[in-house]
């Protein structure tokens, strides 16, 4: 499954994709 991750935190962010990419999901982050 692809995801597309809208976050302006960039901490945040970083922290989110490494985890949906570790559980096997596609992600975008914008």
């Amino acid at each position: 499954m692809q995801l597309l991750l809208i976050e302006d935190d960039v901490e945040a962010a970083r922290f989110l994709v490494k985890e949906l990419r570790a559980s096997g999901y596609g992600v975008e982050h914008a």
